[in-house]
């Protein structure tokens, strides 16, 4: 009897030990998935050149053009007769090329013209001289051809006034001033208006700026 119940023990304890290796085996075959912490990727580095920052440059103000003045002086010394004359000052002397039709010019004269400092401070001579693409050869003809150059300047320039010019006929005389006043200015290359010639009291140097003027306070 103790036999058999020996017997009974011993297979059922290898029952139990099959069942419960078999579990244990098939529990390590199924693993676990478990999910991988997320990893913080760096921060790019923008090294290549395809991948750098276009950053604007800040707008840098374009240096006067200079040059020694003495050959300059002596040809613009030789039109300043047929000027128009604006301001009495005499630290600079400044000679501007214009043209009665141009924008450009017109806005630099009316500066010059309500700024009574500058002309307290500066002489300026206001030489005619036209744009090719311009048909103004009357136009600065009836400003030069008067006795009170300045009024009709600023009537023209400043107060662009509506003018009929078909019946008026420009004298020889200012014709030829125009003519000198031409060839001054084609001898200096210029091809933009106002073109401004500079000359500081006691500077043997001259500064020169070509097309839109911002700041007449430079001249």
């Amino acid at each position: 009897m103790k036999l058999i119940l020996l017997l009974t023990l011993f297979v059922l304890t290898l029952l139990f030990y099959n069942i419960f290796s078999n579990q244990t085996t098939e529990i390590s075959k199924e693993k676990i998935s478990v999910p991988k912490p997320a990893v913080k990727k760096p921060l790019k580095s923008f090294t290549s050149s395809k991948e750098k920052i276009s950053v604007p440059k800040p707008a840098v103000k374009k240096p006067l053009k200079s040059f020694t003045s003495s050959k300059e002086k002596k040809m613009l010394d030789s039109i300043a007769k047929h000027s128009v004359k604006i301001g009495n000052g005499t630290q600079k002397s400044v000679y501007i090329f214009v043209d009665p039709l141009c924008k450009f010019s017109r806005k630099l004269i009316t500066n010059i013209i309500d700024n009574s400092l500058l002309q307290k401070e500066n002489t300026y001579y206001i030489l005619l001289h036209r744009l090719k693409k311009y048909d103004s050869d009357k136009l600065m003809a009836y400003i030069l051809e008067t006795d009170d150059k300045l009024s009709n300047l600023e009537e023209v320039m400043v107060y662009g006034e509506p003018f009929e010019l078909d019946d008026f006929n420009p004298n020889p005389n200012t014709l030829k001033a125009l003519k000198e006043i031409a060839q001054v200015g084609d001898s200096l290359d210029m091809k933009l208006r106002p073109y401004i010639i500079s000359f500081e009291k006691g500077s043997k140097y001259c500064m020169v700026s070509e097309g839109e003027a911002s700041c007449i306070e430079d001249f």
